[in-house]
This record gives structure tokens, C-alpha cells and sequence, in this order.
């Protein structure tokens, strides 16, 4: 749609009369905003990118000229239009998902890796990527990409350029999520069906972001179907999803709810009818959004996330006992979208979030009862304004501010019953963490071939009346050295204000998310990056190498956990420590033809030091890998049938074996339920076995694993249905799990087998 938006018009000596012009870029069929979509203006060279909101700003001579807009999954499209003063116009494009045509506009990118090293998956890859239990997981698909490692087999976890899990900021709509898994980390919490766009920055850390070390995940849901109403359920062997959508009043405004439930809990009940040992385990998430344009120049958007997890179980008889553990976490966001004028665009959200986990023990018999609650929780409410101002084809200004305040709760604990001697009940102390933060950031054309990325990040926060301030330089310089090959180098330096305290001897989520405090000081880094980037006939190539120095890291100490000892707090039982993690990346991607793919290789090492570990020597990060390969190859047999394959390989993860054998006293005797023995005897004697130059000292065996997917569809007279057959681990690999010892012989456990499965999708 083209409209005319009359402003002041200017002229500049020598170049002739300029204009502006803007709009929107949509998803033709669905009237959905497309973020980072680009427009190239090939009359004068220049271009320009939507930002999240799919909003475009380019100034531009008078006259007629030659349009090209594109983005990844989608068909490019030329336009010839003449500007003769200030327009606004709005381009809708078709998507590529059963689009086989051979011949295309070339100038499209349909590469996952950017100019600047950063990655973006379109949601129709992550859907067709082979999946454990035909369920599309949206982290694990970033797993595949250089420089990011898994965690433990099987699961979601993002360890990405030596980082910990804490160090990656994870996003939805802009608002941190805590805790991003569903079934102790085999899935992650985002829905691919509500999901419209990801964005992993581990390159070039843009200044708008904060507060975490490594990298950043920006998940955006969608919008809802502006133009008629959809419904599409599907049913995995793990789980049933409801999607609707559609338009509440046509062009003007739209909804859509997004919902998932697991059917493993009625799968235990019916395994277990006649038993009087019960489990249960379920989860579920579910995503609405609503948005309303009220005229051109502003739009509300209103979006919320709820998910749960809960495991019980329960042994009957004489003597009943009960395990429950439950989390989850719930945002509500309010945003607001305005164009100030046709160069300033202005978006400001007002959010909650709140992360909570219970873990429950109780027992009872006709004698003795014994009951603990162990709880923790995150609250942050936000406030928050940016602003991206188009100040000319050759610069781009960013600014914004924050506030949010934390109330952390990491340690609520209630013991009482017959079985210990003094009954506790730890009163609810929370800790209430103000935290301020402002960034400004340019994107400038130094050149016709060099454009410059620089900002600075500032962070202000109090603590227990203690204040911290920083300042986070953030640089990179892009040199397109030839039409087809980019060299690139970037320096960013990043502070985190909160640890998330890790508890390695459980398998279940029980880590603490805690703030820093007068004994514990913020995690900062320093990471330089420099690679280069080459397209030659439908391949698109990158390599990149990375050098990261981290300070402030905690670990616990030796023998200490969170369980083992009520009577101190948890920043008396860390320990603070330094880490470096280096590397080099390669990925090589093929964008054309019937047959897609890609390779990524990752070959890196990371470290950690901490002066009461491991007598004060470096060693291994647990998930240094030091070699990671992942391969994707995706082929069309038609418009309806596609088969992907992915294989994965790496390195072994680390872990802790005993190096030596020695003679000691046995635990000191007492009542296993007496709280102050357990608390207090208990740690002493294991402290004094802890003391040996072990920490991961022995690599698992090398991983590797074969995964198929194949997806066939058919349209009906109402809508479309989907078959998706899947094979997790083909051959069959017996992947470690974890390794132990019996009978003076080491063991392994192996937890997923050859797993396949098959899941239906109809949509109409």
C-alpha cells in the first residue's frame, strides 16, 4: 500500500534534492512484520534493514529507482518505483517453503551467518531439522552452529564459546526467560508454532544488550494471521500442540495462542494402575499475543508465557514417601511501537518475569514423619525505552534505557518432623537488586566497502545500598574487501551481574540464580574476534577466530552443595575463579538447488582456575569439547516430500575420576535425619577427601550420532496435513551419558538408544 506522508523536504549542495523513503515489510500471506528484512537500492548501492518491528527508514534522490527486497525463507522481489517526495510503502513477500523454481532474483541471502559473524535460523529450517521424538526444538538447532556446544546428550543446553549456561542471555520479546527446558533440558520451552524469528550474537554483541558474558539468543514471537483465521494441531510421542490464529478486526489487529502439553503423564498412569509406587511427570507452555494498530505511526502489542514442569513421586505401604519437583516461569509484556517521524522509530515495553522451582521431601509411617520444602525464585519487573533513528543511507543510530528490579529469593527452606531434633523454618529473605542500563550504538559507512559498529553499553546497579557502574565498549569494522568476500574484526567487553550457582552432583535443575554481593563480585570478559566471509555460486563460507579472557567466576567449593549444609548461606560455600576460552570456527553453507545444507566445525579449548580447587591448577571447563562437527543436509524430492539428515560429532565432555586411592576414617555415626549431624560433621570429613588434583581429569569417549527426518504433505479440501517420521541416533551409537565404577572396572550409562517416531500436523 503506498501513501504519501508530507514533510519538509531539504536539499544538499551538489547532490541534488533528497527524500525519505519508509515503511514496513510484511509476510504477504500472513501480514506479519519480517525483522532484518533488506531493501537495496540499486540505482545508488545503498541498503537498509527493518528492524524488529519490520520498520524501513532510506533517504534517497528524487526520481526513479530500482528496489530489491529480500529476506531469508523468502522470495526476493524487484520493485521500479519513482519518489518524488517523502513516501511511505509497504512490501509484502512470498515465502520459499514449497517454492522449487529454479530460476530466482539472486540477490537474496538465504545464509544463516551475516556479514558479522552472527547467525540466524529461519523457523521453516528448525521445523524440518531432525528432532528427538519428531519434536522441532528451537536451541537445539542452534546447537549445530559453530562455536555453540551442547551439554549433556540429548539435551537443550547452550555452552557457547566456553561459556556456562548462565552466560548466554536467552530472550522473548525482549525479556530474559531463566530457565529455557522442559524435561530436565531435553526440550526447550519455546514453541516453534509461536516462534517468528531467532537471532544468536556471539560475534558482534551489539550495545543494546547486557548483563550477560557470552552471547545472546533474541527469540520473537509472532504476530498472529492478519489476513484469515488459522487453527493447526499436531500430536509427537512426547506431546500435543494447539495453535489459533487470526485476525480481530482484518489489516488492523490480530491474536494468536500457542499451546503444548505433554502425554507422558498419562502414559505412567496407565503403566502403573495397580501399583502402589507411583510417578508422574508432565509440562506445558503456552504463548498468546494480541496487537492492535490504532493508526499508522502506532501499534500495542500485549504477549504473555506461562510454563510449567512437575515430577512426583510416591511409595505407598506401611511407610509412604513423597518427591515432588516443580518450575517454571511466566512473562507478561506490554509494548508499544511508534513512528516519530519518518526517520525516528520508538518502541517502549513495560514487562514482568518470574522464575520459581519447589523441590519437596516428605516421609511418614506410624511413628516418624519427616517433611522439607526447598524453594527459589526470580522477580524482575522492567521498564524499558529504544529508539533507532535512520539519520542517513550511511548511518544508523540505536540508543536506549532500562530499569529493572530483581527481587531474588535464592534460599527458602523449611525442615520439620519427628525424625530431626529441632524443627527449622528459614524466614522468606529476599534481596532486592536495582538495576539501570543505557547504550547508544552507530552503524556507519565509513566507505562504499567499510561500515563501522560501535556503542558503548553503561550499567548502574545497587546492591545492599552498595552500587556498581560499568561501561561496556562494543566495536567491530567490516571490510567487503570484494563484491563476495568480507573480513571482519570485533572487541567486546561484557559484565554479568548474577551468577547461576551450579549444583553438578544432581540430574535435576536444581541450580541457584544469585546475585553478586560484597563477597561476590560481578563475571566480566573481554572477547576479540576476527574472520572472514566469501560467497562463491550458492555457497556461502565463514571462518572465524575468537580469544576470550573471563573474571569472577564462582563454582562451589569442594564437598559443598546447596543441600548438604542449611546452616550457611550460599556465598560461603563459593569459591571465585578466572577462565580463558579460545577457538577457531569454520561453517560452509549451500543456499541453492533441491539439495541444501551445511558443515559447521568448532575446534576450541577453555579453561578455568580457581585458587581452592584442585589445588589451585587450571583445568578443563566440564563441556570443553574440543572438537565439534555438525553436517545438515536438507533435499526436496518435490514441492511436497523433503528429507533432512543431520550428523553430529564431538569431543567427549569432562569429568571428575578419582586419581588416587587412600585410608581414612568412616563418616562420622549419627541419625541420618539429625540436621546438625548432617549439617555439620558431614562436610568436614568429605572436605577431607577432596583435596587431589582431579577436577575433570578424564575425557568421555568421543560422541557421534546419526539423525533423519522425512516430511511429507498434502493439501485437502480444508487445509493441509503433515506426516513427519523421524529417527534419532540411526545406527544406534551408545553415547556416554555419565561413567562409573563397579567392581574396580569403569562402567557407562547410556540413555538414548535408536529412538524413532512419527508425528502428525493438520492445519487448516
Amino acid at each position: 500500500m503506498l501513501s504519501g506522508l508530507f514533510v519538509t523536504c531539504f536539499c544538499v549542495a551538489g547532490l541534488g534534492q533528497k527524500v525519505t523513503l519508509s515503511g514496513r515489510i510484511t509476510d504477504e500471506k500472513t501480514g506479519e512484520k519480517l525483522s532484518e528484512a533488506s531493501l537495496f537500492v540499486k540505482t545508488t548501492n545503498s541498503v537498509v534493514k527493518t528492524n524488529k518491528y519490520g520498520y524501513y527508514s532510506i533517504t534517497v534522490q528524487k526520481g526513479t529507482h530500482q528496489l530489491l527486497v529480500s529476506q531469508i525463507g523468502y522470495r526476493t522481489q524487484e520493485y521500479s518505483i519513482n519518489i518524488g517526495r517523502d513516501t511511505s510503502v509497504s512490501f509484502g513477500l512470498k515465502t520459499l517453503e514449497y517454492d522449487l523454481e529454479e530460476v530466482r532474483i539472486s540477490a537474496g541471502d538465504d545464509s544463516f551467518s551475516d556479514k558479522d559473524g552472527n547467525s540466524r535460523i529461519p523457523i521453516a529450517q528448525i521445523k524440518k531439522t531432525p528432532a528427538l521424538l519428531s519434536e522441532p526444538d528451537v536451541l537445539k538447532s542452534l546447537q549445530l552452529l559453530p562455536g555453540v556446544q551442547q551439554g549433556t546428550e540429548g539435551t537443550a543446553g547452550l555452552h557457547i564459546r566456553g561459556g556456562s549456561p548462565d552466560q548466554t542471555l536467552i530472550l522473548i520479546d525482549g525479556v530474559p526467560v531463566y530457565n529455557a527446558f522442559h524435561l530436565f533440558g531435553f526440550f526447550s520451552v519455546f514453541n516453534p508454532d509461536a516462534v517468528s524469528d531467532v537471532k544468536l550474537y556471539k560475534n558482534n554483541l551489539p550495545a543494546k544488550y547486557g548483563g550477560r558474558l557470552s552471547a545472546v539468543v533474541d527469540i520473537e514471537t509472532r504476530e498472529g494471521n492478519r489476513k484469515e483465521s488459522r487453527k493447526r494441531f499436531s500430536i509427537s510421542p512426547i506431546s500435543g500442540k494447539l495453535t489459533i490464529e487470526g485476525p480481530i478486526k482484518k489489516d488492523k489487529s490480530s491474536f494468536i495462542i500457542a499451546a503444548r502439553q505433554t502425554w507422558v503423564n498419562a502414559l505412567l498412569a496407565l503403566v502403573q494402575a495397580n501399583s502402589s509406587n507411583r510417578q508422574s511427570y508432565g509440562f506445558y507452555d503456552i504463548n498468546a499475543k494480541v496487537n492492535h494498530t490504532f493508526n499508522a505511526n502506532n501499534q500495542l502489542y500485549l504477549s504473555f508465557y506461562r510454563g510449567r514442569d512437575a515430577l512426583i513421586n510416591k511409595n505407598g505401604g506401611n511407610e509412604n514417601s513423597t518427591f515432588q519437583y516443580n518450575w517454571g516461569n511466566y512473562t507478561a509484556i506490554l509494548r508499544w511501537n511508534q513512528i516519530v517521524n519518518q526517520k525516528l522509530f520508538q518502541n517502549t515495553t513495560f514487562s514482568f518475569s518470574n522464575y520459581k522451582y519447589q523441590l519437596q521431601n516428605s516421609y511418614q509411617s506410624a511413628e516418624k514423619t519427616f517433611d522439607s520444602k526447598f524453594s527459589s525464585a526470580i522477580n524482575d519487573w522492567q521498564a524499558r525505552t529504544d529508539w533507532d533513528y535512520f539519520a542517513s543511507p550511511k548511518n544508523l543510530l540505536n540508543a536506549g534505557v532500562s530499569y529493572t528490579l530483581h527481587r531474588f529469593s535464592p534460599e527458602i527452606n523449611q525442615v520439620s518432623g519427628t525424625l530431626i531434633q529441632n524443627n527449622s523454618e528459614q524466614p522468606q529473605q529476599h534481596t532486592f537488586v536495582g538495576d539501570f542500563q543505557a547504550y547508544v550504538q552507530t552503524v556507519s559507512n565509513l566507505s562504499k566497502n567499510v561500515t563501522l559498529n560501535s556503542g558503548l553499553h553503561y550499567n548502574w546497579l545497587t546492591v545492599n545500598a552498595k552500587n556498581y557502574a560499568n561501561l561496556q565498549p562494543r566495536i567491530s569494522l567490516n571490510w567487503d574487501a570484494t563484491p563476495s568476500l568480507t573480513l571482519r574484526g570485533a572487541f567486546f567487553k561484557t559484565y554479568q551481574y548474577l551468577h547461576l550457582l551450579t549444583n553438578s552432583s544432581l540430574g535435576l535443575p536444581t541450580d541457584l540464580w544469585v546475585p553478586i554481593t560484597e563477597k561476590v563480585p560481578p563475571q566480566q570478559s573481554n572477547q576479540w574476534n576476527i574472520g572472514a566471509s566469501k560467497k562463491y555460486k550458492g555457497f556461502t563460507l565463514s571462518l572465524d577466530a575468537y580469544f576470550k579472557k573471563m573474571e569472577g567466576l564462582i563454582e562451589y567449593q569442594e564437598g559443598s552443595s546447596f543441600l548438604n549444609d542449611f546452616s550457611s548461606k550460599w556465598y560461603d560455600k563459593v569459591v571465585i575463579g578466572k577462565g580463558s576460552s579460545k577457538g577457531i570456527e569454520f561453517f560452509a553453507q549451500k543456499t541453492t538447488g533441491k539439495t541444501k545444507g551445511f558443515v559447521s566445525y568448532t575446534l576450541s579449548k577453555t579453561d578455568r582456575v580457581f585458587e581452592d580447587i584442585n589445588l589451585g591448577e587450571p583445568f578443563p571447563y566440564k563441556y570443553d569439547r574440543r572438537h565439534s562437527l555438525s553436517v545438515n543436509v536438507n533435499h526436496s524430492f518435490r514441492s511436497n516430500k523433503e528429507l533432512s539428515v543431520t550428523f553430529s560429532l564431538q569431543s567427549g565432555s569432562m569429568v571428575s575420576l578419582p586419581a588416587a586411592r587412600f585410608s581414612s576414617v568412616v563418616p562420622p555415626a549419627g541419625d541420618l535425619f539429625s540436621l546438625s549431624t548432617f549439617s555439620t560433621n558431614y562436610p568436614e570429613f568429605y572436605a577431607n577427601l577432596g583435596h587431589l588434583p582431579y577436577r575433570n581429569n578424564f575425557r568421555l569417549p568421543l560422541f557421534h550420532r546419526l539423525d533423519v527426518n522425512y516430511q511429507t504433505s498434502k493439501k485437502l479440501k480444508k487445509g493441509k496435513r503433515k506426516w513427519i517420521f523421524s529417527v534419532y541416533n540411526l545406527y544406534n551409537r551408545a553415547n556416554p551419558f555419565f561413567i562409573f565404577y563397579q567392581k574396580n572396572q569403569l562402567k557407562q550409562f547410556s540413555l538414548l538408544p535408536i529412538l524413532p517416531s512419527l508425528s502428525y500436523e493438520y492445519e487448516f
